[in-house]
């Protein structure tokens, strides 16, 4: 007599080992797609472009600090000239109780 449970689990068992390898297979392909991408852009990126692209960022990077700093000095400027209209508003008040 035959025990067919084991054969019918041994076939599902060999099905899922050929799903399995069709698995790794496209994942291995996707891997060799993705390798090849990946050495596609390092070479763009060691190229020109990628000094190019440097000295762009580092240009806008230097802009950015610039207004930083130019937005400070305003803030400073005026704070600066608030801290005065306080002083003369203070200075106005007194001269004006002191009539």
């Amino acid at each position: 007599m035959t025990n067919w449970s084991i054969q019918l689990k041994a076939a599902g068992f060999n099905n899922w080992m050929e799903f399995m390898e069709q698995s790794i297979t496209a994942v291995k392909d996707q891997l060799v797609i993705l390798e090849s991408g990946e050495k596609q852009l390092s070479d763009i990126w060691e190229s020109g472009a990628m000094e190019q692209w440097e000295r762009g960022f580092f240009h806008e990077l230097g802009q950015v600090k610039d207004s930083v700093a130019g937005m400070w000095e305003v803030l400073t400027a005026t704070r600066e000239a608030a801290e005065k209209l306080a002083r003369m508003e203070k200075d106005m008040t007194l001269k004006a109780r002191t009539l």
